[in-house]
C-alpha cells in the first residue's frame, strides 16, 4: 500500500470524524436548556419556606396577641397565602383564648383569615370559661366576619350539648349556629 493514499484515507476519515463531532455539538447545543425545576413549577414554588416554626405577634404593651406554631412554612407570594404543616393557631383576646389545629393549614397575608384541613379544631373559652369548640375535616375561618365554617363530620360542642353534622355555619359574634345535612345532637350533664 502507498503511504500518500494511507495518508489521504486517515485524513479523509479524520475529516469525516471531525464533521460528525460539529454536527452533534451544532444540534445539542441548539436543544433547549435543561433546567432542573421547569419554570411553571418555579412560579407555584414558595419563595420562602421554614421549618419547626414558632413565630409570636405583639400588641403595643408587649402582650402576646397571637402565636403559631408548625412544623413547617411555605409562603406563596403570588397567591399571598402562607401553608402550614401541623399548625397550632392560638389568638389571645382580652375577652377570649382561642387554639385552632389541623394536620394543614393556610392563612391569608392580607387578613386574618385562615383554613385548616385534617382532623381541623377550633377551641374558643371566653373570660366566664364557656368553651365552644367546632371540629371538622375542613374549617374555614373569617375574621372580619367573626364566622367559622366546618365541612365534612363536622361537630359544635358548648358546654353540655354535642351537635353532628355534614355541615356547619358559627357566628362568633351572635353565638348561633347553623347545621346541615345529619343533624343529631347530645345532651352531657355536667358531672360534680
Amino acid at each position: 500500500m502507498n503511504v500518500r493514499a494511507f495518508l489521504e484515507r486517515k485524513r479523509v476519515i479524520a475529516a469525516i470524524s471531525i464533521a460528525v463531532v460539529v454536527v452533534v455539538f451544532f444540534i445539542l447545543g441548539n436543544r433547549p436548556t435543561l433546567y432542573l425545576l421547569e419554570e411553571q413549577k418555579l412560579e407555584s414554588s414558595p419563595d420562602y419556606f421554614l421549618e419547626q416554626v414558632d413565630s409570636k405577634s405583639f400588641d403595643q404593651n408587649g402582650k402576646v396577641v397571637e402565636e403559631i406554631i408548625a412544623a413547617s412554612a411555605n409562603h406563596f407570594n403570588d397567591s399571598k397565602t402562607t401553608v402550614f404543616s401541623h399548625p397550632v393557631f392560638t389568638r389571645i383576646h382580652p375577652e377570649y383564648i382561642s387554639i385552632a389545629t389541623g394536620e394543614a393549614g393556610e392563612v391569608n397575608d392580607s387578613s386574618k383569615n385562615y383554613s385548616l384541613s385534617g382532623d381541623a379544631k377550633i377551641v374558643r373559652t371566653d373570660i366566664y370559661q364557656k368553651s365552644i369548640e367546632v371540629s371538622a375535616e375542613n374549617i374555614s375561618y373569617d375574621d372580619q366576619a367573626q364566622t367559622i365554617l366546618g365541612e365534612v363530620d363536622a361537630s359544635l360542642k358548648s358546654n353540655q350539648l354535642v351537635t353532628h353534622s355534614d355541615k356547619l355555619f358559627f357566628d362568633i359574634t351572635n353565638e348561633s349556629a347553623s347545621l346541615n345535612g345529619g343533624v343529631t345532637s347530645t345532651y352531657e350533664p355536667i358531672k360534680n
